[in-house]
């Protein structure tokens, strides 16, 4: 793979999240909670979705490639995505 620019690193071709994470650093954490809500808001018993695949698909859509990378390259964005995900659940 090749090198790249914006993360002074190696290319991770389709596994890159930067511009997710970039979006997630500048957020403070009650607008990520709002943007889950919102997202998570058609979440019911009735199509069958439980509340932690809605979640997961919400950081899919956002653009996380990969949860645990993540906790692995950046320990303080991932807190800061428990802590509002901690918050919806609530």
């Amino acid at each position: 793979m090749g090198w790249c620019n914006m993360v002074r690193g190696p290319c991770k071709g389709n596994k890159c999240d930067f511009w997710a994470r970039a979006k997630l650093k500048k957020m403070t954490v009650e607008d990520i909670v709002q943007r889950i809500q919102d997202s998570v808001a058609e979440c019911d018993s009735s199509n069958g979705k439980e509340l932690e695949d809605a979640i997961e698909d919400f950081w899919t859509a956002f653009g996380i490639k990969d949860m645990d990378v993540l906790r692995e390259e950046d320990m303080s964005l991932f807190s800061k995505i428990q802590e509002a995900e901690e918050q919806v659940r609530a």
